[in-house]
């Protein structure tokens, strides 16, 4: 008698999946993480090839440090990660230290790392659950059932000036960003009565570098004007601390945002002469833009 080998499993279209998750940041990460761990086909689709930079604090609670862990990944110090005991507040003439709380269900302690890192991090445990992330790939728009208007798939830019690819699931998830290129092609806009946040950011060589404490200053100004924002130093244990500020998209105020950063870390002890010589990049600050209801088909995430 003859023993066959059991056919093997068949492998789905590059093309095709059940879910198709737009961007690989920390939220299109993650999400692709849990998906792929249940079973499903996930592809992952990301402008950017890592690793790529955000603006960010690099900050992270002890509520994203569950997370992590939560995921499997390794959050020693061994590992490039740097523990904090809590948050320094700054603010009205008053200095506040405030330890992260003892919680049975999360870690006692808060992290810090570069968005450099901590992004292919996740998308790398995206990967090893089964996601899987194609890199260099930007979506352009939905394909939609033109009998119920629902969304199939997307469309994606061709890399080398060729057709176009489209890809499909039976679910969409739109996490590309606070400027979600996705959603603009789906005709949903931003509200123009709600505030938009911007994010500037650089890294300071200093002694501070190894601070036990995040800290934010709730006092931002720029000369003798109180703005609406407020600003940060978190030291990355590397000899340098990330500074930067997170303000209302301004109207009528009469500097930038990457000089009143700069005025910013002058005031907290900062000089010219101690950055990164690469200015400050900003971007819009997540989360201060709702997200309007998606049509069927699609789901939303940062």
């Amino acid at each position: 008698m003859t023993e066959h080998a059991p056919p093997a499993p068949k492998q789905p279209p590059a093309d095709e999946a059940d879910v198709i998750v737009v961007g690989a940041g920390p939220s299109g990460a993650t999400t692709a993480f849990y998906l792929a761990q249940s079973g499903l086909d996930v592809l992952v689709l990301e402008k950017s090839r890592f690793p790529r930079e955000k603006v960010c604090g690099d900050g992270l609670t002890p509520r994203a440090v569950k997370t992590l862990v939560n995921m499997g990944i390794s959050v020693g110090e061994q590992d490039g990660w740097v523990r904090n005991k809590g948050l320094r507040v700054i603010g009205a003439g008053k200095r506040l230290e405030l330890p992260w709380p003892e919680l049975a269900s999360y870690p006692g302690y808060g992290l810090v790392r570069t968005r450099l890192d901590l992004d292919e991090t996740l998308a790398r445990r995206a990967q090893q659950a089964g996601a899987r992330l194609f890199e260099g790939v930007t979506v352009t728009g939905p394909v939609l059932d033109e009998r119920t208007g629902r969304i199939t798939g997307v469309v994606a830019k061709a890399a080398d000036g060729g057709e176009d690819p489209t890809y499909r699931a039976r679910v969409v998830v739109a996490a590309d960003g606070n400027s979600s290129r996705l959603s603009v092609a789906m005709g949903l806009r931003k509200r123009d009565d709600r505030p938009l946040g911007v994010a500037v950011r650089t890294y300071y060589q200093t002694p501070r570098h190894d601070d036990d404490y995040l800290e934010s200053w709730l006092d931002l100004w720029d000369g003798d004007r109180l703005l609406p924002g407020y600003g940060w130093i978190f030291g990355m244990g590397d000899g340098t601390s990330n500074v930067g500020l997170g303000r209302v998209r301004p109207h009528g105020l009469p500097r930038p945002a990457a000089q009143v950063a700069r005025g910013h870390a002058g005031r907290v002890g900062l000089h010219r002469g101690e950055p990164d010589p690469a200015d400050p990049r900003r971007g819009p600050a997540d989360g201060l833009q709702p997200d309007p209801a998606l049509p069927s088909g699609a789901a939303a995430g940062r």
